[in-house]
């Protein structure tokens, strides 16, 4: 049974002339969409930072913990060395709800009129 998440995945320190790979490998393990890139607060060390998000499925029994060893497996390859590697993950089949309702009283507070209306 496939389990539907989105998957944010942050990566600090990558080897900017490795970007193209860990991106296209990283793609491959999840469907992330457009990758940010930021220069490490303007520093010239030939390392990048990225982050992207998608939507998808882990099937087959997959944990997220299991799927975030996964991608760090596939950006380290990528990259030829260690980066650090951040997933957060959201179950998108169960969130959690929070209900506002507004009723009279509240019209009454919120517009200032007394009385029904």
């Amino acid at each position: 049974m496939s389990q539907t998440y989105q998957m944010n995945v942050f990566l600090k320190n990558v080897k900017a002339e490795r970007v193209g790979d860990v991106a296209k490998l990283a793609e491959a393990e999840w469907p992330f969409g457009d990758w940010n890139r930021d220069h490490r607060d303007g520093q010239d060390d030939g390392l990048i930072d990225l982050d992207a998000s998608g939507i998808g499925s882990l099937g087959g029994g997959e944990t997220a913990e299991e799927f975030a060893d996964r991608l760090a497996l596939a950006v380290w390859t990528a990259n030829g060395c260690y980066c650090e590697v951040k997933v957060c993950s959201t179950y998108m089949e169960d969130l959690p709800q929070d209900e506002h309702r507004r009723g009279r009283k509240e019209f009454g507070r919120l517009t200032k009129r007394q009385g029904p209306t």
